[in-house]
């Protein structure tokens, strides 16, 4: 009852980042192996003693020490499983922290991680806070793809059960894809000025049409307003209004098209 209470304050401080301070309080106790443990119940908290333990490790990035832990972790599920037999809980945490293990560290089979972490999520059977883990976890490995929208779709999935440390993660991963996507509309915005001043302009565009050349952008507006445009640099060259009332009663059916020699262009 004594290692139940030991374990569940170090659940804790992991719970809210203290992870020096579990890595203390679990440290100074040897991994327990099978060959140790009397009964279903000892290898449980065998089990969950090294699982907090690997989690500390991790989550504080000393990746070396958490190979080690991990391996021990392994250990005690292969072992404990083939004595007690298969059990959903401690197959699910282990699925997680080798998923999350591959993932962060610097030669981590990254494929094996996805598929881990992916597939146990698939299976359903997990609590609500590795739940929320694993989502959080296949949204940063989105981010280190660049993969922005994925990775924000996941983090919006993210439910409130996951701990306090991990709901900071979630915030800090939301700054960081928000940041990432400023830099790319700044460089979007001197690479593609045509795109910027379309996207700028007040009423809703409702065709486009590039000419064969590639040198004229034509744009028709919801409010009747029909621009030509430089592509390169976004100019705006002409500007018909004349027909703007005419425009904006049948914009929902106007189509453009340039003739092959770009002199006209059909409205």
């Amino acid at each position: 009852m004594e290692w139940q209470k030991v374990l569940d304050k170090a659940s804790k401080w992991n719970a809210e980042g203290q992870f020096e301070d579990t890595l203390k309080l679990l440290g100074a106790s040897a991994p327990d192996r099978i060959s140790g443990l009397s009964g279903q119940e000892d290898w449980r908290l065998a089990f969950r003693r090294q699982y907090i333990y690997a989690e500390a490790l991790i989550f504080s990035s000393r990746i070396s020490e958490a190979s080690d832990a991990a391996a021990v972790l392994k250990e005690l599920y292969e072992a404990g499983s083939e004595r007690f037999g298969y059990a959903e809980d401690i197959y699910g945490c282990m699925e997680v922290i080798t998923g999350i293990f591959a993932l962060v560290q610097p030669d981590g089979d990254r494929r094996e991680g996805l598929r881990k972490l992916g597939g146990i999520l698939d299976r359903g059977h997990l609590p609500p806070n590795l739940t929320c883990r694993v989502q959080y976890y296949l949204a940063w490995a989105d981010v280190q793809d660049y993969n922005l929208i994925d990775a924000l779709c996941k983090l919006e999935g993210i439910g409130e059960s996951g701990t306090p440390y991990e709901g900071r993660l979630v915030q800090e991963l939301k700054r960081k894809i928000e940041a990432l996507s400023e830099l790319d509309f700044q460089a979007l915005r001197r690479e593609h000025r045509a795109f910027v001043e379309i996207g700028e302009e007040g009423a809703r565009i409702m065709n486009l049409c590039l000419n064969a050349e590639g040198t004229l952008l034509a744009v028709m507006y919801s409010d009747g307003v029909l621009k030509l445009l430089n592509p390169e640099d976004g100019a705006e060259l002409v500007l018909l209004a004349e027909a703007r009332p005419l425009f904006r009663e049948y914009t929902e059916y106007v189509s453009l098209a340039f003739s092959p020699c770009s002199r006209y262009l059909a409205v």
